[in-house]
């Protein structure tokens, strides 16, 4: 394709910063487009109550939120001005996912 800009791959754990402080001299200059899709999803915990309960949101937390974070905030000086974007697909918390709803 005319114009097209080549898109390569690097891998890298997202959720621990000093991982992803290394991976930036792979990384563009400039981004015109960051796309987060975060999707992991924790497995059910075998135990009852609210550690629980807050075990499984912290990990959520943890496999979903953080590395956007992580990779928005470093790559943002990145970021193309004027124009850059950035979306964010992430997935449903637990308590949606588990039919719970605020009342």
């Amino acid at each position: 394709m005319e114009g097209a800009h080549p898109v390569h791959a690097v891998a890298v754990d997202l959720s621990a910063p000093e991982e992803l402080e290394q991976a930036m001299d792979h990384l563009p200059e400039r981004v015109d487009v960051l796309v987060n899709s975060a999707g992991r999803r924790g497995t059910p915990a075998s135990e009852t109550g609210l550690k629980a309960v807050a075990d499984r949101w912290r990990q959520d937390f943890d496999n979903n939120v953080l590395p956007v974070v992580l990779l928005t905030e470093v790559l943002l000086p990145r970021l193309a001005r004027p124009g850059g974007r950035v979306v964010s697909i992430v997935p449903s918390p637990p308590c949606v996912a588990t039919g719970l709803t605020a009342r």
